[in-house]
């Protein structure tokens, strides 16, 4: 979501001899590396900026290796990946680093052409900050995509946790002034956004954030939006938690990290316990949700530590939303330039997640994990959602190429390439031009030949090497071999999902692409790491729940019941408030599937894309 690169164009917005272009969310995000590429490419811009993120900087500096091949456009990287520690910088692509906040430096090097014989920058862009206009307002941003709005009222953070982002390049806070928070709150009311995320990493640290509190809670008085955002719940009294709910607040992310002293001394986060529980019970007590925060792998803890941080959150009632994830060793921060004294083991490439301290074994994290997944309930590295339809209507098509295409900022891209038979390779690469991020390659039993399947993966993958993917086989006479099928796929090893998802499986390996095995066989033969098998149901009666029971060893369902669709209808209506407790469903044809996503996950699916 680029509230960055909005934040820049609104702030150069008075040099009219310079034309400032955002590649909207639905691009960046959800274009295959080829298409995306194409698209800026085309446009050939003298400087392109790029804002990295650990989830980003690798395909990022890829992006612009490329667009260097092509033509020779001045390149601008920034962004919290952007610091003077992290050595995936050392490429020689970028033209400009900026470190810290970017509104100023922007400026500069519009008005100077000097300014890029510095070759890196920074400059505090207080005073830009405090006034600015929610880009919103501007019609920067795309906030139909989540039905979220983005907001900042504060920049930095005065608290210096060791294995944070939000006070490195800032000296001090710096507060945006009331007015045109109150005009982005009013936009979001007007136009009927679901959700109002305040990005401060402590809301409540604001000096006059009650005052705010009760201006927003004027402006939101029928409750038409939802607010969420981030705190330390150990300030909180009865009036803040009253003002909470007034103003429409319903989540607080709260970082408890951990109980263990030790590891709150080390990473400079003094917490009283004590004042932590008296105010997230005031939340609680509010119909405010506490969603708290876990770290595994911290410095100073170990494994009984860690459970004991676990066994505090349950005894407390507080795991009704929880997070538990493992520490990542972010460039900048305390933890950081201070890992080799403190002997921490880490990832070097992003998300830079750490591997062992001299009190936390791999072996041991791995242990952490399953305790809390088992006291608390919930899968923390839960499965992707089902979504393996292929056609419209449940009559067997015919034997045809039938991809399915989506549109995209008005242009034409595949999110499912389906294979009925062998299409010639020269249209498989002009199609991998035009592949989304993620996309999926369902393979009928047609094509029978593993060769020509190793030959359209291997130019999907060099086309896109940063899009993950997932391949579909239908109803396949052989089980197919992912080893064989891994080893010509040419995605970006290690994938920023292998080190991301690295505890999904006791073994490091692929977590960027995913098998599936469609099959009416009522008993596994496809399972592992990065695989699933779905149960093909082809019954004219529609499964319940006793259905759905015993089919559990599957990884999911996949529904293809001849006849009316009302029917069909009539059960996702009857079915789709017991989603969470069922095992995966999903629909053959297109148009149920997208009901059925938007009844169930419709908060966690951009649903053009369907």
């Amino acid at each position: 979501m680029p509230l960055a690169s909005a934040c820049l164009k609104q702030a150069a917005d008075g040099f009219k001899d310079h034309r400032i272009e955002i590649l909207p969310e639905s691009v960046s995000s959800y274009l295959g590396d080829s298409a995306l590429l194409q698209q800026i490419v085309e446009k050939k811009p003298d400087i392109i900026g790029f804002t990295l993120f650990n989830w980003n900087i690798d395909r990022s500096i890829y992006l612009a290796k490329k667009i260097k091949e092509e033509y020779g456009p001045r390149i601008v990287f920034g962004g919290p990946e952007v610091t003077p520690d992290n050595t995936l910088l050392n490429t020689g692509i970028a033209d400009f680093l900026v470190f810290g906040e970017g509104e100023s430096v922007f400026i500069r090097i519009i008005e100077n052409e000097n300014t890029w014989g510095e070759n890196t920058g920074g400059a505090p862009s207080e005073e830009i900050f405090r006034s600015a206009p929610s880009p919103y307002l501007a019609g920067l941003l795309e906030p139909e995509i989540d039905r979220i709005m983005y907001i900042e009222t504060q920049r930095g953070c005065p608290f210096r946790c060791g294995f944070c982002y939000y006070n490195k390049s800032m000296n001090r806070v710096t507060y945006a002034n009331e007015e045109p928070l109150l005009d982005g709150v009013r936009w979001a009311v007007e136009h009927n956004i679901d959700e109002l995320c305040f990005l401060d990493p402590s809301l409540n640290t604001r000096p006059d954030f009650k005052s705010l509190l009760k201006k927003i809670a004027a402006v939101n008085h029928k409750k038409q939006i939802t607010l969420t955002g981030e705190i330390r719940s150990e300030s909180i009294d009865g009036e803040t938690a009253d003002l909470f709910v007034s103003a429409g607040f319903s989540m607080f992310e709260i970082g408890l990290q951990s109980i263990n002293l030790k590891a709150l001394q080390i990473m400079n986060r003094p917490t009283d316990l004590s004042r932590f529980l008296h105010g997230t019970f005031l939340l609680k007590d509010r119909g405010i949700i506490p969603r708290i925060d876990l770290i595994v792998g911290l410095p100073g803890d170990n494994l009984e530590g860690f459970k004991r941080s676990v066994d505090f959150v349950a005894e407390n009632d507080l795991f009704n939303d929880i997070m538990v994830f493992p520490l990542s060793i972010l460039p900048g921060t305390d933890f950081r330039q201070k890992s080799k004294a403190l002997k921490i083991e880490f990832e070097k490439s992003p998300p830079y997640t750490v591997l062992s301290t001299p009190q936390f074994s791999q072996e041991e994290m791995l242990l952490a994990f399953d305790y809390a997944e088992e006291l608390f309930d919930v899968s923390l590295f839960p499965d992707p959602h089902l979504d393996i339809s292929f056609r419209t209507g449940w009559e067997e098509a015919p034997i045809k190429d039938s991809d399915h295409s989506v549109r995209i900022n008005g242009a034409g891209y595949v999110s499912k390439l389906i294979l009925t038979k062998e299409r010639p390779l020269e249209e498989i690469k002009i199609l991998s031009k035009k592949m989304t991020c993620p996309y999926q390659i369902i393979i009928r039993k047609e094509v029978l030949r593993a060769e020509y399947i190793r030959k359209v993966l291997k130019i999907l993958s060099h086309e896109n090497p940063y899009s993950p993917l997932e391949i579909v086989f239908v109803e396949p006479h052989t089980i197919p071999n992912t080893e064989d099928l891994l080893s010509v796929i040419q995605i970006h090893r290690p994938h920023y999902l292998d080190n991301d998802l690295r505890f999904l499986y006791g073994s490091r390996g692929n977590r960027s692409v995913l098998f599936t095995l469609v099959s009416q066989q009522n008993r596994l033969i496809f399972y592992g790491e990065m695989k699933r098998q779905i149960f093909w149901w082809k019954s004219i009666k529609m499964p319940e729940m006793e259905n759905l029971e015993a089919l559990s060893d599957f990884n999911g369902i996949l529904i293809d019941s001849p006849g009316s669709n009302d029917k069909i209808v009539k059960w996702q209506d009857r079915l789709a408030g017991h989603a969470d407790d069922i095992l995966l469903v999903s629909f053959t044809d297109t148009g149920l599937q997208k009901r059925w996503i938007e009844l169930t996950a419709f908060d966690e699916y951009y649903t053009n894309l369907l």
